[in-house]
């Protein structure tokens, strides 16, 4: 499962990189089509549902749930394997918000993204996100360790992130603070 988790994550970050860099490519006719619905008062909600972005968040919800019906047939349903399923879709989204997020906000100052430090967070969003996967040989010889610990982890961690908005600090630096 833990391979499975790596290699999607890595599918993930490589489309959602080739979808900014096209639109980046794209600057100007897209932030046309932005300033057109800004001006009508199009709902945001609109603007999220019609997003390349969120068409691959659909795509890859997709192949964990085929994923998870596969494990389903392979194993017994246990709660640590519900929570591994529940986390790794809700990292899914938050890289998704985030990718969503800072390019909106780019069309909000007028600005080509440098996203060099928007790959930079996110990279470390998902080694923390793996740290108990990653480490679980270690943390298992531990007594009083079990893997769902590990999961409830990553749950709180990823629970931190949507509640504190932690990508909007990080457009903040990415969009204002960069003078390039």
């Amino acid at each position: 499962m833990y391979i499975a988790e790596y290699f999607l994550m890595i599918f993930l970050m490589a489309e959602l990189e080739l979808i900014l860099e096209e639109k980046q490519l794209n600057f100007e006719v897209l932030y046309s089509k932005y300033a057109f619905f800004k001006t009508t008062k199009y709902p945001y909600k609109y603007w999220i549902l019609n997003s390349y972005e969120f068409k691959i968040g659909l795509f890859f919800t997709a192949i964990i749930f085929l994923f998870f019906i596969f494990v389903l047939i392979s194993k017994d349903l246990s709660i640590y394997i519900l929570l591994f399923f529940i986390n790794l879709i809700l990292l899914v989204w938050y890289i998704i918000k985030i990718y969503i997020f800072i390019h909106y906000k780019s069309f909000e100052f007028r600005k080509k993204i440098n996203h060099f430090f928007l790959i930079i967070f996110v990279i470390y969003v998902i080694i923390i996100f793996l740290i108990p996967d990653m480490y679980n040989n270690i943390f298992l010889k531990i007594s009083f360790y079990n893997k769902i610990y590990g999961e409830f982890f990553k749950l709180a961690f990823l629970v931190f992130l949507y509640i504190f908005n932690i990508h909007k600090l990080i457009s903040f630096y990415v969009l204002k603070l960069r003078k390039r």
